[in-house]
């Protein structure tokens, strides 16, 4: 049985099927099992393709690290790890390049979840890491000015909802 789970800034599609309820992932395009940090990254998923219009096209979801194409050039070991989403945009030169890497957790955004995000980066080297879980945001980007990182709580709105 399909059910319809909507709110006001999502639509997520719910089956339950042997006992198990799973969720449609409209990237990968097939049914995941709706574990807490599945949640997590359907709604972020919603949001990014509703209220930021990110096409679908320019999302990766789940993909281990070295599957990507730009990365399998690269002479450096790269470790066995899934990145939860990855969101491409189109540089100045018409080049696709990894813009916003986000880590999705079902659990407190802490230390741990921090430098596994900037640990996946040192390889994807995406301009904003974003965490998010159920209630929480951090995004994290360098910042020419100051030459350093800037972390806040907030989605970088500049990048992902200009009109």
């Amino acid at each position: 049985m399909v059910v319809s789970n909507t709110t006001k800034e999502s639509q997520i599609l719910t089956r339950i099927t042997k006992d198990r309820e799973e969720l449609w992932d409209p990237v990968r395009q097939q049914w995941v099992l709706a574990e807490p940090e599945e949640w997590v990254r359907q709604r972020t998923l919603q949001f990014l393709m509703g209220q930021c219009a990110w096409p679908r096209s320019l999302i990766a979801v789940e993909k281990d690290l070295r599957s990507l194409p730009y990365l399998q050039s690269r002479s450096e070991n790269i470790p066995q790890r899934r990145i939860d989403i990855l969101c491409y945009k189109l540089n100045s030169s018409g080049i696709l390049c990894p813009s916003l890497m986000i880590e999705c957790k079902a659990i407190r955004l802490g230390k741990k979840a921090v430098e596994q995000a900037v640990g996946y980066n040192h390889y994807v080297q995406a301009t904003y890491v974003v965490l998010v879980n159920q209630n929480e945001v951090q995004t994290a980007y360098y910042d020419p000015k100051i030459q350093a990182i800037r972390v806040n709580s907030k989605w970088p709105q500049s990048l992902l909802c200009s009109s």
